[in-house]
């Protein structure tokens, strides 16, 4: 599955970003395989929320 999210054609989107840090908690880290990296959502949207758009 993460071959397909990370596929350049597949958009991938979230409902914020911890902090706004996009390099350390951005979107691209849901997929990234690493075990030492994570998406994290602003605490103040609570849930925070991800989508895939496969078209």
């Amino acid at each position: 599955m993460t071959t397909c999210l990370t596929n350049k054609k597949t958009g991938l989107r979230v409902s914020s970003v911890l902090r706004r840090a996009v390099k350390e908690f951005g979107p691209k880290h849901l997929v990234d395989d690493e075990e030492d990296t994570c998406w994290n959502s602003d605490q103040y949207l609570i849930p925070g929320f991800s989508s895939v758009d496969r078209s």
